[in-house]
């Protein structure tokens, strides 16, 4: 995995660390708080910069998050011990102590599981969740923060009280005359809050059609709402996987036509959903209508895809036509296989201080693991490792144990490591090189002229 995640699909607000000191000392003081906004997810990675979240989909390690002590670690614990003073304060009319107390709320969600905190307090943080949606667009992005974190913690249990505040969101994200980031915002917060915890058809098909009905009257051409196409066209995409054969059918049919116009778009953001989310469709036409699945349009799609890996227009960026390049390579390598060898392109995760993996197996399991990203950033390392609902989404098992914990990596897995970074290393190298050889010999031509 990489570094670099698409910049234009807004992260959900997670509240600055300045504040924990006055927070841990005074938990039901006042004051202000502040909203994170297009922060770029960084993962602690060995790859290239390039080598971004959403579109590495090369085999390799990457142990991701920070996760480990930090010098706030008992102001953490004291903020989890004021849990329901922080919920308390969360719905006082003063805006500057609610505001502080949301954003102490987003922090320890953020960092810990702790679900029977959550469970205990979960109809009031409904009310919250539902209250700030309707206020400011700063708190209508913190509220749709704090519904996505509260479904991570709970899962399934969550369903009753998480179907209203999606129906809600839901409106906001169709809504043309509200705010970019708020639309964004909701529709990431969608996307993670059905998939994880509504089981309701009828629930998941609503908020299934708002998103597709978002995505499909934006315009492939022009740079306005790259970030809302992206936010929606990605939750539209991780929905879709659950539903029936005969839904998935005719939804592609119907939309995979429209979607492909938006390889053209002027934004490379842009391009790279609408192409993630193309492999995610094919991945799940493979798993759910046969193996012999092709879109109606599939050897032209592999021709545009195989010229947008090969982009070299004077008119972009060198930084977007590398990553589109690298991108869309691997995305015309997914359409080229079949289903057998769709599995094969995976990329490895390693976390937990290099004791436990993550593969990612696939176009949609890297939606859904992109998705946390955007969510989590570098504390999803925590939730991979202690999270039970998140484990069980990527099939991790069980949570380890203290002894387990414990255990040091085996001679074998050192070795593995060793030779993953070594073979890092001999690639990074080969590509300076390269690029030295061509200042070089530049150099000598114009010395011998």
């Amino acid at each position: 995995m990489g570094k670099k995640r698409n910049t234009n699909k807004v992260s959900l607000a997670l509240p600055s660390v300045s504040a924990l000191s006055a927070a841990a000392a005074n938990p039901k003081g006042g004051g202000g708080g502040s909203v994170c906004g297009r922060e770029r997810l960084e993962l602690l990675s060995e790859m290239d910069e390039l080598e971004s979240v959403h579109s590495s989909m090369t085999g390799g390690g990457a142990d991701i998050g920070g996760g480990g002590d930090s010098d706030g670690e008992n102001i953490e614990f004291a903020m989890i011990d004021s849990f329901a003073d922080q919920v308390e304060n969360a719905q006082d009319k003063r805006i500057a102590k609610r505001t502080k107390a949301l954003d102490n709320l987003l922090l320890v969600l953020h960092k810990h599981w702790i679900p029977d905190n959550v469970d205990k307090w979960r109809c009031a943080i409904a009310e919250i969740v539902e209250k700030n949606l309707k206020r400011t667009s700063e708190e209508a992005i913190r509220a749709c923060s704090l519904a996505a974190l509260i479904s991570v913690q709970l899962g399934v249990d969550l369903e009753n009280e998480l179907c209203a505040i999606v129906e809600a969101m839901c409106q906001m994200c169709a809504d043309g005359t509200a705010a970019e980031a708020v639309r964004a915002a909701c529709a990431q917060a969608v996307g993670i809050c059905v998939y994880l915890s509504i089981e309701s058809r009828g629930h998941r098909f609503a908020a299934l059609q708002t998103l597709k009905n978002v995505w499909l009257g934006m315009r492939p051409t022009g740079t306005d709402g790259t970030s809302l196409f992206s936010s929606a066209i990605a939750s539209w995409a991780l929905l879709l996987e659950r539903f029936e054969p005969a839904l998935i059918s005719s939804t592609i049919d119907e939309v995979q036509p429209k979607l492909c116009a938006f390889l053209a778009s002027t934004t490379v953001e842009a391009r790279i959903s609408a192409g993630e989310a193309l492999c995610a469709l094919f991945e799940i036409g493979l798993k759910n209508l046969g193996d012999d699945f092709r879109f109606r349009n599939h050897a032209e799609l592999v021709d545009v895809l195989a010229d947008l890996a090969l982009d070299s227009s004077k008119q972009r960026a060198k930084r977007d036509k590398k990553l589109q390049r690298m991108t869309f390579r691997q995305l015309n390598d997914v359409l080229l296989t079949n289903a057998n060898a769709t599995s094969s392109t995976a990329a490895t995760v390693r976390f937990n201080k290099q004791r436990e993996a993550l593969a990612l197996d696939g176009c949609h399991a890297k939606l859904l693991y992109d998705a946390l990203c955007q969510l989590l950033r570098s504390d999803l390392n925590r939730h991979l490792t202690t999270n039970e609902v998140v484990r069980e989404l990527f099939d991790l098992g069980p949570v380890l144990n203290e002894e387990e914990q414990a255990q040091k990596m085996s001679k074998a897995q050192k070795l593995e490591r060793r030779t993953q970074l070594g073979e890092q290393q001999k690639q990074r190298n080969i590509s300076r090189n390269k690029g030295r050889n061509k200042k070089m010999g530049g150099k000598h031509d114009f010395e011998d002229d």
